[in-house]
């Protein structure tokens, strides 16, 4: 509002000027002109704060954040393949001074040593079936010749069995049932020619008597009694005849047809059980191998479940990162008694503190104005006032996150000087760029126009005292200052701030 009324008084001011030019003095005209000018000029400078370029010793310091570390650190562990329990004891109090050689962390072996008891026992066991079945095979190698002959006299015997019953048994057993029927028909003959010759015998006589009835009835009877005999006999012998004598051949066929093929089975299986009993052993052989193995992974597992210290130095309880230490919080449930750690997850880091370096974060931008053996102060967050010389021995070629690469920087600290404990914070300062005469300004007066590529402009005072925009070039920048390049002079008056109202 303020440079509106200024703005509203300087027009009418020349609105009158041009008035009395037109109808007046013209000398007049201009003494007002260059009054109205001249108060113009003052009421600008006098409204907005201005700065002049500076001519002085200009240097570029790059400033870079990081953490000292222990090269020589080592990140300790509890190796173990094969044993996942690993319950805690005891542990080592953070802080703690170390030697090498020194129990740092106890867990609870009563397991692990309950299963090598174990697989020690199975190991003994399978070692006696092993010998008994070496035992075993070996008798069973000596007895197969004996086995074969045995079967092949079986074979034998068989084969004569078949042909004895074949040529001999059956046909006696048919001759024996035949001359069954030839004695019952004799015998028959023989009691019917009886009663006849009785019958005529008795028939002489008038009178029969009671005797010779009784001793008729009987030969009577014995004839029956043969008749039924020879029939029986008869049914019989064709019995055997027809169904039992091919029966009990097809029998003994059948039979022999089994005890060949069960002793040609024999023959067969004999010897590959003799094989079974081999792979058997091999087996054994392999079970008894990996036993071994597990006794012995197991064993070294018990070994480095014992964690001693590999040197001298003080113990921290977790981990470094390029020097940033992870903290005890994330720590103290594992860390406990009856606390539970996994395999290959470090937990402890050993730090001998004979050697330190900074390891510094390095922004991408950064990286063309840095290079190894370039040295710069090392400012301690511990003690900020001492300030220690440091040395780039390494820059890496690839990113650690993205944007962002690492610098290994080198104390070089005075003699007899207690090298800062690792994890502390640092900064690193390094002069990129230096001129003696350099003309500069303070950053916060320079602006951008992002309507021109970005391109670097100021506001000035021209010698009028009008507000001017005027685009310049910049070099290098240090701490809040911009080195001027092109555009300004040491004499040039550049506003302290954006103008609220700017008019031409």
């Amino acid at each position: 509002m303020k440079y509106l009324k200024i703005y509203i008084t300087f027009s009418v001011f020349y609105l009158v000027a041009s008035v009395i030019g037109k109808h007046g003095d013209t000398n007049n005209t201009n003494e007002f002109l260059n009054f109205v000018q001249n108060n113009e000029k003052k009421s600008t400078e006098h409204a907005y704060e201005t700065v002049n370029p500076k001519i002085k010793s200009f240097k570029s310091v790059l400033v870079l954040e990081g953490f000292i570390e222990d090269p020589n650190s080592i990140s300790l562990q509890f190796e173990v393949d094969h044993w996942n329990d690993l319950k805690v004891i005891s542990a080592p109090k953070h802080g703690k001074m170390v030697k090498r050689g020194d129990v740092l962390l106890r867990l609870d072996l009563e397991k692990i040593k309950l299963r090598l008891v174990g697989l020690n026992h199975e190991l003994a066991t399978l070692e006696v079936d092993r010998k008994i079945l070496e035992t075993e095979i070996e008798l069973s190698k000596k007895l197969a010749p004996l086995k074969k002959k045995e079967v092949d006299l079986k074979l034998k015997q068989a084969k004569q069995d078949l042909n004895r019953f074949q040529e001999i048994d059956l046909p006696f057993e048919m001759k024996s049932s035949e001359m069954k029927v030839k004695r019952y028909e004799n015998s028959l003959s023989y009691s019917t020619e009886e009663l006849t010759q009785l019958q005529k015998m008795y028939e002489a006589d008038d009178l029969t008597e009671e005797t010779e009835e009784i001793i008729l009835q009987r030969a009577k009877n014995e004839v029956e009694q043969d008749k039924f005999a020879l029939e029986t006999a008869q049914v019989r012998f064709a019995e055997f005849k027809e169904v039992k004598a091919p029966r009990k051949e097809q029998s003994a066929l059948d039979s022999f047809d089994q005890e060949v093929l069960t002793l040609l089975a024999l023959q067969q299986v004999r010897p590959a059980e003799l094989r079974k009993q081999m792979l058997k052993s091999k087996k054994l052989d392999i079970s008894k191998k990996n036993l071994l193995s597990q006794i012995e992974k197991l064993e070294k597992d018990l070994d480095n479940m014992v964690l001693r210290s590999p040197n001298d130095g003080i113990i921290y309880w977790g981990t470094f990162e390029r020097g940033k230490w992870s903290g005890v919080e994330s720590l103290k449930p594992n860390l406990k008694k009856g606390g539970i750690l996994k395999p290959y997850v470090s937990i402890l880091t050993l730090t001998p503190g004979e050697k330190v370096v900074a390891r510094i974060n390095l922004k991408e931008e950064d990286l063309k104005s840095l290079s190894p053996k370039q040295t710069g102060v090392i400012e301690l967050a511990s003690d900020p006032e001492i300030e220690v010389t440091g040395r780039i021995m390494e820059i890496s070629q690839i990113p650690f996150a993205p944007g962002l690469f690492d610098a290994t920087v080198e104390l070089l600290l005075p003699k007899n000087h207690p090298p800062p404990k690792p994890s502390t914070a640092c900064k690193f300062k390094i002069t990129t760029y230096e001129k003696k005469h350099a003309l500069v300004l303070p950053e916060k007066v320079v602006f951008s126009d992002k309507f021109e590529g970005g391109r670097k402009f100021v506001y000035i005072l021209n010698k009028h005292g009008r507000i001017r925009k005027k685009f310049i070039k910049v070099g290098k920048k240090s701490y809040n200052y911009l080195e001027i390049m092109d555009g300004l002079s040491k004499y040039s008056k550049v506003l302290m701030e954006k103008p609220k109202n700017l008019f031409p």
